[in-house]
C-alpha cells in the first residue's frame, strides 16, 4: 500500500479526506513526517466509512491547537498508531496554548471501533471538563 504523505497540515487534511471519501472496507497508511498543528473536533475523523483500517505513522508530531479531539474513531473503524508518531494535546503554556482542552485527545466510540498504539506517543493533554461524558486526558473509550 502506497502511503499518503503528510508533511504538513494541508497534506494531512487531504489524506483524512481521502479516507473519508474512499468508501468502505479499505486500508490506508498515512505517513506523518512533519511537525504541525491541527484543530480539535467532536466529529469522527474518518467520517462514516465502515470496515476501514488506517495506519497512522511516521516520525512527525501532530499538535492540537484548539479544543476537541485530535482523532475520533467511529464504529467499524480501526486506527493503528506506529513508527514513533507523537500526538500532543492542548495544555496551557505548551506550544503557546492559552487554554486547556475540554475533551480527551482521542475518542474511540461506536461498535467495533479500535485503537492500537504501537510505538507512538500520546501526551500533553489537560482535559478540564467537568462533564462525565468527556473525562480522560489521553484516550476515552
Amino acid at each position: 500500500m502506497e502511503p499518503l504523505q503528510a508533511p504538513d497540515y494541508i497534506a494531512f487534511i487531504n489524506a483524512i479526506n481521502t479516507v473519508r471519501n474512499g468508501g468502505d472496507n479499505k486500508a490506508y497508511y498515512i505517513n506523518v513526517n512533519g511537525t504541525f498543528s491541527v484543530d480539535g473536533s467532536s466529529e469522527n475523523t474518518f467520517g462514516l466509512a465502515k470496515g476501514i483500517t488506517v495506519r497512522l505513522g511516521g516520525s512527525g508530531t501532530l499538535r492540537l491547537i484548539s479544543q476537541g479531539n485530535m482523532l475520533r474513531i467511529g464504529a467499524d473503524q480501526t486506527v493503528i498508531i506506529f513508527g514513533g508518531l507523537t500526538l500532543q494535546g492542548l495544555t496551557i503554556g505548551q506550544n503557546g496554548a492559552t487554554q486547556h482542552n475540554n475533551l480527551a485527545l482521542m475518542h474511540v466510540t461506536g461498535d467495533n471501533a479500535k485503537l492500537f498504539l504501537q510505538n507512538g506517543t500520546i501526551s500533553g493533554n489537560t482535559n478540564n471538563s467537568t462533564s462525565t461524558s468527556s473525562f480522560g486526558g489521553g484516550v476515552l473509550v
